[in-house]
């Protein structure tokens, strides 16, 4: 696709072309021919931009007993050898140059990645959802603004690039045809709608403080769960089994990820149908919570983990390592050291917090 420059200088090239040719269409020289020849060249160069900005619709005419038909006025008046619709023609390829004119001063206006931001993409896209006019600039419009989206998805994860190109452009110009009609809008409307829930499910967190372009790093999980203490400060009494101290740990992560999957949502695995506590899915992430007791003996902890999550990373595929946290509230791993560093030797273990009990 021809960039808008580089279309208007040839659009504005045909134009001088043409008005050479009027003069001397009815005579047979040499100039006559060889401008029957350039025309129809330059012309098929710019096709689609022609098509695209208005010069698409169906023409028919009569001559001497066949029906002929052009896809607009320019083909029908300068390509097809008859002069039937020339004024037509020339009046349209006016039009033409006067919508991609604009455009081109409009991209020429535009800083060269505005919208690759968070709240820049959302802001465009959110401008597209009431259109209701000029459907070949609209369609314009939200094919740069899928395409800024796809740019800036790709830098961050190019699987969620792949989903959002599937959702495929607008139907308001499709095969050199513009449609302007309730029914077309309102598909259009859905579309956009649709494409920008899709973008705040899914796209990555962004910070408005963060460079154009640049995808802000996600949240530490473990130096988050290291504050356990800390949020636990105004409990009224301290988590007293591993149920309690999952709720917390809900909460802290609940705070920094949208999306967080918990033990009932996650598949199980094994004879024992093994879940782990809770998942991640934008850093591959499962987090497993222990709660150390009275009567709990620290090396059934370790069997539990070393036994089943290895399998669980390599089944589920969705996720591919595991932060254990253990809340040790009876005060049983003094010099918590050898338990983390076996525990580490695990494939996939990425991190171990041992937490002590408060109080």
């Amino acid at each position: 696709m021809l960039s808008f420059p580089d279309a208007l200088r040839k659009l504005e090239r045909l134009r001088q072309l043409v008005d050479e040719y009027n003069p001397i269409k009815y005579e047979s020289g040499e100039k006559t021919k060889a401008l029957a020849v350039e025309i129809p060249q330059l012309y098929g160069e710019v096709e689609d931009m022609y098509k695209r900005h208005g010069g698409a619709q169906r023409v028919e005419f009569d001559d001497r007993g066949h029906k002929m038909v052009y896809p607009n006025f320019f083909e029908a008046g300068y390509l097809s050898g008859r002069s039937f619709h020339d004024t037509e023609g020339y009046r349209e390829l006016l039009k033409v140059i006067g919508r991609v004119r604009q455009e081109a001063s409009t991209a020429q206006a535009r800083p060269a990645e505005p919208e690759d931001d968070f709240n820049g993409l959302v802001e465009q896209g959110s401008s597209l959802v009431d259109a209701s006019n000029d459907p070949v600039r609209v369609h314009s419009e939200h094919e740069r603004w899928s395409n800024a989206v796809r740019r800036w998805l790709t830098k961050a994860d190019p699987r969620l690039a792949a989903k959002w190109a599937s959702f495929g452009l607008s139907g308001l110009v499709e095969g050199g045809s513009y449609y302007d009609d309730p029914v077309a809008w309102a598909k259009f409307s859905d579309l956009v709608r649709y494409q920008l829930r899709w973008l705040a499910d899914n796209g990555p967190h962004t910070s408005s403080s963060a460079p154009p372009g640049k995808v802000e790093p996600l949240p530490d999980v473990g130096k988050i769960l290291r504050r356990f203490r800390q949020c636990c400060q105004y409990v009224t009494t301290p988590p007293s089994s591993e149920r309690e101290v999952q709720d917390v740990v809900w909460i802290m992560l609940r705070a920094h990820f949208d999306q967080l999957d918990r033990e009932d949502t996650l598949p199980r695995f094994g004879v024992k149908n093994y879940v782990p506590d809770f998942g991640i899915p934008q850093l591959k992430l499962l987090v497993e919570v222990k709660f150390v007791g009275p009567l709990t003996k620290l090396a059934h902890i370790q069997e539990e983990l070393l036994a089943d999550v290895p399998g669980y990373l390599q089944e589920g595929g969705r996720y591919d390592r595991m932060l254990a946290f253990v809340y040790d509230s009876a005060h049983k791993l003094k010099d918590n050291r050898k338990f983390k560093d076996d525990l580490l030797k695990s494939p996939g273990v990425s991190d171990v917090i041992v937490i002590p009990g408060i109080g």
